[in-house]
């Protein structure tokens, strides 16, 4: 048998350990790439389930809307001021809630609590605004009126 040549290349010691080197800087980077990607995801789950209680919350906001609707159509103002209430827990910068509320108020001449509640909403509102002068404006009437009324009873 004849023996065979093994060739070998000479390769310096220098460019082994370069290679080993980019060889574990490579395998680090694509871990760390992993480890980012693994965090992304994770983002991306937490970001999905607000997204979806806040979903949630817009959907139990416009059912306790139309209940508290329906229920002061019917005449339950009690029902009418309980969803409102809660809807306004869920989303207090909603201007229908206060509305609603102060006219429910109104109507049971509790003017005092009509007002209050609009003067709690947050924003500017035009239709709020005048609701709240407008129901200054029957208030003064009222006290002109109660005020009339007394003094001729004391007459």
């Amino acid at each position: 048998m004849a023996k065979e040549w093994i060739i070998t290349e000479y390769v310096p010691r220098r460019v082994t350990r370069t290679r080993r080197a980019c060889r574990c800087l490579l395998i680090g980077c694509m871990a760390v790439v992993g480890c980012l990607f693994w965090a992304e995801l994770g983002a991306a789950a937490r970001l999905r389930a607000e997204c979806d209680r806040f979903e949630a919350e817009a959907l139990r906001y416009k059912a306790l809307m139309e209940e508290g609707n329906e229920a002061w159509e019917g005449g339950d103002e009690a029902l009418g001021e309980r969803c409102y209430l809660t809807a306004l827990e869920i989303n207090h910068q909603a201007v229908e809630p206060y509305l609603n509320l102060a006219q429910i108020y109104r109507e049971l001449k509790r003017y005092d609590l009509a007002l209050e509640i609009l003067e709690e909403y947050p924003g500017e509102d035009r239709a709020a605004a005048e609701a709240g002068r407008e129901l200054q404006r029957e208030i003064e009437k009222l006290e002109v009126s109660v005020f009339r009324r007394l003094e001729e009873e004391g007459r």
